[in-house]
């Protein structure tokens, strides 16, 4: 119940609240399964891994954070991240809004900094919005919420479980609909199921990888996860906590 109260006020306070200038600095991607970029395999000679394995991915990730992207999309369909937050008239934007729970990693690329990774779990909301008039608040769903009621916006709400596989999480994910005040409250109901379930003993955890940020030569998000998936191909550490996520499943069966 306590962590239900908290994730609710993280949520409230995510919902009056602006875009943050951290948040802007990653753009939200489709996720990819972390533990899929290295040839990872679990057999004889290899590690077991007990009950601690849940315990183990989420010492993994170590940070919270609810965090807010503005894509404006252009006229040739292409996604232009801002750090404004207030719409334009006449104008279409998709609103990312996540609570993760995660990890950053620095990429390396061709001899110097290329970005970073998140890598996490948790729930996305997307809202693909068309903005009638200007000045309206896209950082805040409450601000949202006020502004389909006066019929100053219009769109569509989809909600997105990342990494969490949950039977009671899959029962209570919204069917993606209009944008409103109702849609609005149940993935706030989500999100504090979420919050709850993935400390469940029969949780398994994949995390994924959800934003990036670019750096250097890398001139789209795809260039940072091509360095990091090459960075990766070594990494003892990274082999380690890959077979970790990949025999959760099979303990929980057990």
């Amino acid at each position: 119940m306590r962590n239900i109260k908290f994730t609710l006020m993280l949520f409230m306070i995510f919902a009056f609240t602006s875009t943050n200038t951290f948040a802007q600095q990653f753009e939200p991607v489709d996720p990819i399964d972390w533990k899929s970029f290295g040839n990872v395999t679990f057999g004889d000679g290899q590690e077991v891994i007990s009950g601690s394995a849940k315990d183990e991915i989420l010492n993994m990730l170590p940070n919270e954070a609810v965090d807010v992207s503005i894509a404006k999309i252009n006229a040739d369909n292409t996604l232009e991240y801002t750090m404004r937050s207030t719409s334009e008239k006449n104008t279409d934007y998709i609103v990312t809004m996540d609570y993760i729970r995660y990890k950053s990693e620095q990429v390396e690329g061709k001899g110097e900094d290329a970005g970073m990774v998140k890598i996490g779990i948790g729930l996305r909301l997307t809202a693909r919005i068309t903005c009638l008039d200007k000045d309206i608040n896209l950082g805040s769903l409450f601000s949202i919420a006020a502004a389909v009621e006066d019929e100053k916006i219009h769109g569509s709400l989809n909600v997105d479980i990342i990494g969490i596989k949950n039977k009671d999480v899959t029962i209570t994910v919204p069917i993606p609909g209009v944008l409103n005040q109702t849609s609005i409250q149940n993935a706030m109901q989500s999100l504090a199921t979420v919050k709850s379930k993935m400390y469940d003993v029969d949780a398994v955890l994949h995390p994924q990888i959800v934003a990036v940020k670019k750096k250097g030569e890398s001139k789209d998000s795809g260039d940072v996860i091509g360095f990091y998936k090459k960075q990766l191909r070594n990494d003892a550490l990274f082999q380690r906590n890959a077979r970790i996520i990949q025999n959760q499943e099979a303990y929980v069966k057990n």
